[in-house]
């Protein structure tokens, strides 16, 4: 509250005295806090805290202050830091160059990275070289505000600001191929073929803040920022005025999708309408859209009045991702950062792989809002004034206010998001070995080739050579006149030297040679009787009681 005296120069006499208040309006502390994995920060992952979106009514300078458990972390309205596990209690707080302050308190927590989070377990065995296929999908949300720029119109009693609000959704999928190489109870991994596709959907939205300079009332009323042309595909309009399509941002729409291998990428949008009735635009608002609201503009007595706006903005989103591999090692249970060499892998061991992305993306908005008032005095209003006020048409005009114009951007952003890959592989080493020949599969084969060679030896003898037969059938008797003690010691020797090989190609031996005496046997009864005259032939003389 402040009072005005006014008093002559010369007898310093009191002329007036007047009184007037001056209001200072509060700050809007707003704040968002970034960088958690399915709804939960996680140990040794940054967290974004951003005030950057806190606002003034009175466009005051204003000063940050985050304080967590009661120690002050920063004065920056953005920054970033790491947390242990635990449970957190933060304050932020803005204060304008007038002492007045807003403040917000927030709990959150901090837990260890979960490996059961996961969509797919894969179990991999590696021989040589495997290739594992990995995706990423990263969702980025965020909200940016530009606070109110005011103009005040002190002859109709009433102020008018403009703010914009603008929501974004950034939606980066990775996929690659990992590629497995083990040697020497080494495993290394190789990202190849990496695709990365980024969607960009945002959503604008025009504040109007009207406030009563009287009582100082402020009344907000959002609604779709409008623009002459078409932002997206299948967006709304209706005609407005002189303009035959007014379109508006109703909705979170996707402005852009770009598939590539690069993780960075800026997508621009122009916003442009000049000279819209904003009056008739929110009526129009009103009749398409349900539960929207007409604001009242009190303008004192004027009744006719046009309050125009130019609109000329330009929105960057900058958008980058990374990629960053993790492990855990046999006998451990703490994830770390893939190392750049390779890991040991012994062949009764196991290691988990898994990645994370990280998604930054920022918000810059440039160019100007404009308005312009108009208001036409009626002709009844300019003859009653002409009783009252030497100027009677002191309503009649336009009035023009830019509020917001800047050469750099006049509202900034940011946000981070990670996001776990869908697949965490559990590798272990192929541990089948070659095994040697069993030795009952080297006896068969030996077996097999002796008795080839027997066979072929008993299809090479001639049976008909009479000689040959005799000289056999003579080795074998004196082979079946050895003595008993022969026999025996012949017998001791080969239990204690032969095997079970030797048995059974003893065995077939044995078998062979007496086939062939038995055939021998046939065809001598089927001779003719020894004729007198041949002395000389040996007679032949089968004893019984020997065993062939």
């Amino acid at each position: 509250m402040y009072k005005v005296e006014v008093r002559g120069d010369l007898t310093n006499q009191l002329l007036s005295v007047s009184t007037f208040e001056v209001t200072n309006l509060l700050p809007v502390a707003k704040m968002q806090i970034s960088g958690d994995i399915g709804g939960s920060f996680k140990q040794g992952l940054p967290v974004v805290f951003d005030g950057t979106t806190s606002w003034d009514g009175d466009n005051d300078v204003l000063s940050y202050s985050w304080i967590l458990d009661g120690v002050e972390l920063s004065t920056e309205p953005m920054f970033e830091a790491e947390f242990m596990e635990g449970d957190y209690l933060l304050e932020f707080e803005v204060e304008d160059e007038f002492g007045a302050q807003s403040r917000l308190i927030q709990a959150f927590s901090v837990d260890s990275v979960s490996l059961d989070g996961f969509n797919q377990d894969v179990n991999i065995t590696v021989l040589d070289e495997t290739v594992a296929t990995i995706t990423t999908v990263n969702v980025n949300t965020q909200e940016t505000s530009i606070a109110p720029s005011w103009t005040d119109f002190e002859f109709i009693s009433t102020g008018i600001g403009i703010g914009i609000n603008v929501e974004s959704r950034i939606t980066q999928t990775t996929q690659y191929d990992l590629v497995l190489i083990y040697s020497d109870n080494q495993m290394s991994f190789e990202k190849v073929n990496q695709t990365i596709t980024t969607e960009t959907a945002l959503k604008m939205n025009l504040a109007v803040f009207i406030r009563d300079l009287g009582t100082n009332n402020v009344t907000i009323y959002d609604m779709p920022m409008p623009s002459e042309g078409q932002i997206y595909e299948g967006q709304s309009w209706f005609p407005v005025g002189l303009f035959d399509r007014v379109y508006y941002w109703g909705e979170l729409a996707v402005i852009d999708t770009t598939t590539g291998t690069d993780s960075t990428n800026t997508v621009s949008v122009d916003v442009e309408i000049p000279a819209l009735d904003l009056m008739d635009y929110i009526t129009s608002i009103a009749s398409n859209i349900p539960g929207s609201q007409v604001p009242l503009l009190v303008l004192g007595i004027a009744i006719d009045y046009n309050l125009y706006i130019d609109i000329d903005l330009q929105v960057d989103v900058h958008n980058n991702g990374e990629i960053v591999e993790m492990v855990v090692q046999t006998g451990a249970s703490t994830p770390e950062i893939l190392p750049s060499t390779p890991v040991d892998l012994q062949p009764d061991g196991s290691i988990q792989y898994f990645s994370y992305s990280d998604t930054e993306s920022s918000i810059e908005i440039f160019g100007s809002i404009g308005l312009r008032l108009r208001i036409a005095q009626p002709a009844w209003l300019t003859t009653g004034l002409g009783f009252i006020v030497e100027d009677p048409m002191f309503l009649e005009g336009e009035w023009e206010a830019k509020l917001v114009n800047s050469t750099g951007p006049i509202g900034t952003s940011s946000s981070m998001a990670y996001s776990l890959s869908d697949q965490i592989l559990t590798i272990a080493v192929n541990q089948t070995v070659e095994e040697p020949p069993e030795e009952n599969e080297t006896e068969n084969n030996t077996e097999e080739n002796n008795s080839s060679l027997t066979n072929e030896t008993t299809v090479e003898s001639p049976l008909d050579d009479a000689t040959e037969n005799q000289t056999n059938e003579t080795q074998d008797t004196q082979d079946d006149t050895e003595t008993p003690s022969e026999q025996t010691d012949d017998a001791d020797t080969s239990s204690e030297a032969f095997d079970l090989l030797d048995y059974a190609l003893y065995g077939g031996i044995v078998a062979a040679v007496l086939l062939l005496f038995m055939v021998f046997g046939l065809l001598r009864r089927k001779k003719p009787p020894k004729s007198p005259q041949q002395t000389n032939q040996p007679s032949w003389e089968f004893n019984p009681g020997n065993s062939w």
